[in-house]
């Protein structure tokens, strides 16, 4: 349905901007990004983000309002980490409709398996063919 866009990731996400980054940062970064490019679609458009990061899914799903009220810190009064980036997604989250779901990484998941793709080939410098966004 045109009131559905089925997002399942967008892995374009400056991989080698920073060599020391982490698999996380980078996920983050990629919802990030993704969330953006889609909000140039309207407001009121409903987002399925799919990902194989639990992080990313848990986070946005169960504890993204908790750490705000907490002043971004852990359950352990601690920072939280990539803060910057779960500050943009709690933005994101409420400009759009976002159902975020986690699929099994190398799993039978086509496009799961076609996002893991574009991240390799963009961590080894390859051209990346068309849009990354599915």
């Amino acid at each position: 349905r045109r009131d559905r866009l089925g997002l399942w990731q967008y892995k374009n996400a400056g991989i080698r901007d920073n060599p020391a980054t982490t698999n996380t940062r980078m996920e983050l970064t990629a919802a990030v990004r993704a969330l953006t490019e889609l909000l140039k679609f309207g407001r009121s458009i409903r987002i399925r983000l799919c990902s194989d990061c639990e992080n990313l899914i848990t986070g946005l799903n169960c504890y993204l309002t908790q750490w705000a009220l907490q002043g971004w810190r852990n359950l352990r009064g601690q920072p939280l980490r990539n803060a910057d980036l779960w500050k943009q997604l709690l933005g994101l989250k409420r400009r759009v409709n976002i159902e975020a779901v986690w699929v099994k990484a190398h799993a039978s998941d086509l496009k799961n398996q076609a996002a893991d793709e574009l991240a390799g080939r963009a961590r080894h410098g390859l051209r990346l063919c068309g849009n990354s966004a599915f």
